[in-house]
């Protein structure tokens, strides 16, 4: 849950009607930040999902990782689309590469305005794998008629296809490259969990969760 920080400044919190209740964040401002302690029993990729809302704007955050001299080094930059209400929720997802150990994570607001309800993280690829990460991300998440598929900058000239698959891993369609920010007609697939799979020229690959 986002409002199990340690720290924070600038916080305000609300109580939400999204799945589950509690509190979720609001009120943001730039600037504002909280603190999070983070046990990571695994070195390695994570996949993070942001669960937000926005009424008419987009929002936007930094995460960092705190080091004991108390410099920051940056983790990733993930982008939120407005929902039309501040109860209204999707979820967002980017990467991040941790390494093993108890870590103070913080997470810097760089856009308002939007809410926030909670951040999971589940483990990729481990850090012997030595892959790096891409931040890619779709939105929103779950979708009904379309979504986003917004391609990590560094990587969009190498890559090379986008594959549509379910979850048994059987591809349904192949995607032309089009943009760096692709809408995407989902209308006619039913009810359920899909991937999107981005191939890139140095053979390697990621796969992007969605859920219809």
């Amino acid at each position: 849950e986002a409002e199990e920080y340690f720290f924070q400044q600038g916080i305000q919190l609300e109580n939400t009607s999204d799945n589950g209740g509690g509190q979720n964040l609001g009120f943001l401002d730039v600037g504002d930040y909280l603190d999070y302690y983070i046990d990571v029993q695994t070195g390695g990729t994570y996949e993070v999902d942001f669960r937000t809302a926005a009424e008419s704007e987009s929002g936007q955050v930094e995460l960092q990782l705190v080091n004991e001299d108390g410099s920051t080094s940056f983790l990733t930059r993930v982008a939120f689309p407005s929902t039309g209400g501040w109860q209204t929720w999707t979820s967002t997802t980017s990467q991040v590469k941790l390494p093993q150990g108890l870590q103070q994570l913080r997470m810097v607001i760089t856009q308002p305005l939007f809410n926030m309800n909670y951040m999971t993280f589940g483990i990729l690829t481990s850090i012997d794998d030595d892959i790096e990460p891409i931040y890619s991300t779709v939105y929103p998440n779950p979708t009904i008629d379309f979504i986003h598929l917004e391609i990590d900058p560094d990587r969009y000239e190498s890559l090379s296809s986008i594959d549509l698959m379910d979850t048994q891993g059987k591809r349904i369609k192949r995607i032309s490259k089009q943009s760096r920010i692709q809408r995407i007609n989902t209308s006619n697939l039913s009810g359920g969990t899909y991937f999107f799979k981005l191939n890139y020229d140095d053979h390697k690959s990621q796969l992007l969760k969605f859920i219809k």
